[in-house]
């Protein structure tokens, strides 16, 4: 079942770049957090296909009482929370309202669950149908900080602006992530011609023809402000392959679980 989108509450376009804000009520976040973002926390279709393949092994009775050991999910961890369920909502939100697919997590690929990997937070494809697919990627910030724009907009090597600047501009990590989707292409998998597709218009566009995302998860009063100057920068110099929004989601107040304060209130990812 798809999540809310919650209600269009700000336009902040800078053209060619889209900015927009959203809110969401009380119910509609417990309603994604009950279903969608649960699922997506837990990687529901891959734990799946894990316990597909122990379970066809030729296991002992001991070794069978291992795999609900081999299956458990980490713990989840208080100061992760924040992060980990803004990048959730916003993976969710994606799919459900911007047609995309992520479909290897990055999550599968760490050997630790603290650590993260570089390029992007999301990464895949987006398009009604496999003729339509181009590849999407995405960044993910979520604050608590009552400023405007909060830090992780703005401030440093990390901030929002700079990695879409970075993902817009740098075919190093363009290049980095594709490929992170290339190796896993080949196995057979079912998104394989949406990947042929994609690869296909990005490297014909010289590597300009993809989608970026810029999602700011915060529990504040909305303001366009949060997003105005992040989509003028991004609109300065943007090819016309290339097509960039920024998305604001509002929760409640409070609603974003708080993490270890730095400084001003707000949350990153380990590496972000």
């Amino acid at each position: 079942m798809p999540i809310p989108q919650g209600t269009e509450v700000y336009t902040a376009d800078a053209p060619p770049v889209v900015a927009r804000g959203y809110t969401y009520s009380q119910a509609e976040l417990e309603t994604a957090r009950a279903e969608r973002i649960q699922a997506i926390l837990h990687d529901e279709p891959g734990q799946a296909s894990l316990a597909d393949l122990y379970n066809s092994l030729e296991l002992t009775e001991f070794g069978s009482q291992n795999v609900a050991e081999a299956l458990e999910m980490p713990a989840e961890e208080e100061h992760s929370r924040g992060w980990r369920e803004g990048e959730a909502l916003a993976e969710a939100w994606l799919s459900d309202h911007r047609h995309c697919e992520f479909p290897w997590p990055f999550n599968r690929d760490l050997r630790h669950h603290r650590a993260s990997l570089p390029g992007a937070e999301l990464v895949g494809f987006a398009g009604d149908a496999d003729s339509d697919a181009r590849f999407a990627f995405g960044q993910v910030k979520t604050s608590k900080e009552s400023k405007i724009p909060p830090q992780v907009v703005t401030n440093g090597d990390k901030s929002l602006i700079n990695q879409l600047l970075q993902l817009r501009d740098d075919k190093q990590i363009k290049k980095s992530v594709v490929n992170y989707l290339a190796y896993r292409s080949q196995f057979s998998a079912p998104w394989n011609g949406k990947f042929r597709v994609a690869a296909s218009k990005y490297l014909n566009s010289g590597t300009m023809d993809v989608l970026i995302f810029g999602v700011l998860v915060r529990d504040v009063d909305p303001v366009p402000g949060d997003l105005a100057a992040a989509a003028v920068k991004l609109s300065n110099g943007c090819h016309p392959s290339t097509q960039i929004e920024f998305c604001g989601l509002y929760l409640p107040k409070d609603s974003i679980p708080q993490g270890p304060q730095h400084g001003p209130r707000q949350l990153r990812r380990p590496g972000a």
